[in-house]
């Protein structure tokens, strides 16, 4: 989880800091957010494969951020 934290610290302060937000942006880090909560729960509960989903969804809203950045 502290991996991706990181990362996701590192996009979100670097839009903020270019004055980007936007619809994009909100939803990517709204995706990131809820994906990891998803994650730890299905951790917790044994599933691998939604958990596997779950991190997709994380990774995904990293790079919605990520694209109105470039």
């Amino acid at each position: 989880m502290l991996e991706s934290l990181v990362l996701f610290a590192a996009l979100v302060l670097t839009a903020h800091a270019a004055g980007i937000s936007n619809a994009m942006t909100v939803l990517g880090a709204q995706l990131f957010l809820w994906g990891r909560v998803a994650y730890a729960v299905l951790y917790v509960a044994g599933v691998p494969w939604a958990r596997t989903a779950a991190w997709a969804a994380a990774v995904l809203g990293m790079l919605m951020i990520l694209s109105q950045m470039v």
